[in-house]
């Protein structure tokens, strides 16, 4: 697989600090797929095969849980992570965008994703004058109607997506300006795939 070192600034955020109220109270991260791994494992598991540089956002009550012993160094714990999505989405970057100004944002509920994916993402946002990447599969019509995950930020949207809160993504802030969004076709049908 190639390497992304030549890319350090690029940081994957991989969002899996949510409560999966949907999924009963089993706790979803590592519930385990057909392949043996839990689901959190996998993401992660493909998204290191890429061999970009990533973050586990998770709450921070959990940093000290023994199943994220071993993910230590690659966890960053937020507080209040219960206020939802945006507010954890713009914890994280505030905390990390001094050292990283371009991010790959990721769910930790979508393990199908293939690290080539990531790995075409990260030469898009690294290559692109454009804020925002965005995959489709191919085959469809680019735009916000195919759009899949995980998404790239870097410029204007840094600052806009440390601004959010409460339980609101940033997809409103990228269909808004949508002049500074580029769409990459991909083959993977995983960037579709949550669980």
């Amino acid at each position: 697989m190639a390497n992304f070192h030549s890319h350090p600034k690029i940081l994957c955020l991989v969002l899996a600090a949510g409560h999966s109220s949907r999924f009963g109270s089993a706790d979803k991260r590592f519930a385990k797929l057909s392949n043996g791994m839990g689901i959190l494992e996998c993401t992660l598991a493909n998204i290191q095969a890429s061999g970009l540089h990533y973050k586990c956002i998770i709450k921070h009550e959990e940093l000290d849980q023994p199943e994220f012993q071993g993910l230590r160094q690659h966890c960053l714990g937020i507080h209040n992570a219960e206020l939802g999505m945006g507010h954890t989405l713009s914890s994280a970057i505030n905390q990390l965008k001094d050292q990283h100004p371009a991010f790959i944002i990721c769910l930790g509920d979508m393990p199908f994703i293939q690290p080539s994916s990531y790995q075409a993402m990260a030469c898009a946002l690294a290559q692109t004058p454009r804020s925002a990447v965005i995959p489709f599969l191919k085959g469809c019509d680019a735009g916000f109607d195919a759009a899949g995950h995980p998404i790239g930020i870097k410029n204007d949207f840094i600052d806009a997506f440390s601004k959010l809160s409460g339980d609101k993504g940033g997809r409103k802030l990228l269909s808004a300006r949508p002049e500074l969004v580029e769409f990459i076709a991909l083959t993977d049908e995983g960037i579709y795939s949550d669980i």
